[in-house]
């Protein structure tokens, strides 16, 4: 699945930033042009270093303990992509607010309860340290 608000340049910075080992080779105003695209980048400058504060998109601070709320059309574009499956595993890290697979099945639980009884499993998993051919065998796994 792509991002589709993300141009050309922003996705092969994202992908640089999330690969592992992330190489040297990426540039601090791409990271700063990806960060403004997706909110406000404000740079700091000190004599420790520099550091960039963002700021959500929304724009307010004060929504429930810093978090901001959900983009929805998110998932419902996830929810419009497993549409077709017979069965959905969904495999996810982080827990509580933090977790996108929590928050995609409930939100596909509100919105297309057809699709929520075809998933038979929802699990946490160490994204960073699991590579896709490990994802798809504990997905496997747990269809059984």
């Amino acid at each position: 699945m792509t991002t589709p608000d993300l141009n050309g340049h922003h996705r092969k910075t994202l992908t640089a930033i999330f690969s592992h080992p992330a190489p040297h080779t990426i540039e601090w105003h791409d990271v700063l042009s990806l960060l403004n695209h997706l909110g406000t980048a404000t740079p700091r400058h000190g004599g420790d270093g520099s550091r960039c504060r963002v700021d959500h998109k929304q724009g307010d601070d004060d929504h429930d303990g810093g978090r901001a709320s959900e983009d929805d059309g998110w998932y419902h574009r996830i929810a419009d992509e497993l549409g077709a499956a017979e069965r959905v595993v969904v495999l996810s890290d982080g827990k509580g607010r933090s977790s996108a697979g929590e928050y995609t099945v409930e939100y596909v639980k509100r919105h297309d309860p057809t699709l929520a009884a075809r998933i038979i499993a929802s699990e946490k998993i160490d994204i960073s340290q699991t590579s896709d051919k490990k994802a798809v065998a504990a997905g496997l796994a747990l269809i059984g």
